[in-house]
Formats: structure tokens, sequence, C-alpha cells
């Protein structure tokens, strides 16, 4: 018999089990199996876990997004990355609220994502132009998102998908 000791869950869906053989293999097998935990049950409970995660954190995403509209917010998606791209399709949320996504990245320009084709993709000083009330974090680089909305003036409410909290400027 084997003894589950560790799971890992890769981010390209991957599973990865440690275990040891059990000690106690002589045992009686009911008596082994009370005492080893099998993968497949720890994979489907981290499964749950997770979805449970997600739709704690869709929830706080949707009611931010809410907030926001009810106050006639101009909410824009930076990031127009991986994250961005899910932002419909994991997270939930409604196209119809949101005036397109914004990327420092110009290649990017003009592009669409399937999950929201009629989203544009901005520079920042265009998606400015356009105006911007409300900014929603789709990106890992939080940090330096937040640096360039403070280095160019916007005074604009930003939070991001991570953590779901308004983010100061200040």
């Amino acid at each position: 018999g084997l003894r589950l000791d560790r799971v890992a869950f890769l981010a390209s869906g991957a599973v990865i089990v440690w275990a040891t053989k059990h000690p106690e293999v002589s045992k009686g097998r009911e008596e082994l199996q009370s005492r080893t935990i099998d993968a497949e049950s720890v994979v489907r409970a981290n499964a749950i876990a997770f979805s449970q995660r997600l739709e704690a954190q869709n929830s706080k995403l949707t009611e931010l997004v809410n907030e926001w509209t009810e106050r006639s917010k101009r909410i824009w998606i930076w990031g127009a990355g991986t994250a961005g791209g899910e932002l419909f399709n994991v997270y939930g949320q409604r196209q119809e609220q949101f005036q397109g996504y914004i990327d420092s990245n110009e290649s990017k320009v003009d592009m669409r994502f399937a999950s929201a084709p009629e989203l544009p993709i901005c520079t920042p000083d265009r998606a400015y132009e356009l105006g911007v009330d409300a900014i929603l974090i789709a990106s890992f680089s939080v940090g330096e998102i937040l640096g360039s909305i403070r280095q160019r003036g916007w005074d604009v409410e930003v939070a991001d998908i991570y953590t779901v909290k308004k983010r100061s400027l200040e």
C-alpha cells in the first residue's frame, strides 16, 4: 500500500503525487485502507476547494464591478494577456460593463479576444482619451501597472483580480 505524502497541481493541469510505501503493508487490507488516502479523493477534494475559492473570488469581483457600474464608472481592464482574456470565461464577468483593455504592448493594439470580441485593446494613452474612471488590473505586474498609473497622474479607482481590493494610488 502507499501513503500519500503530498500533491502538487501545476498550471498546465498536471498533478504530481508524492507517495511512500506504507510501513504496515502486512496488516489487514481494511486497516491499511483506513490509513491510506487514495489520490483520487485528494484530487477531488482539491478540485472542490479550488472551485469554492474561485466562486468566492468571482462573487467579490462581480460585486466590485457592479458597484463601479452603478456609479457610472467607465471600467477598463489593464492587461491583455492570459488573465485578461479569461476574465469572462473563468471569472464570469459581463463584457458590457467594460470599455476595453489597456495594454502597454503596442503589438496587441487592435487585436480582440474571442471571449470579448466587442472590447478593443488600446494603449494607455488612447484609453485615457476615450475616458477611464476605473481600472481592473488583470496582470501579475500589479506593482508596475500601479506605478504607470501614478506616473501618468490619472485620477481613477483601481483594483486587481487577485485580491479584489481597491488600491491606493498615493
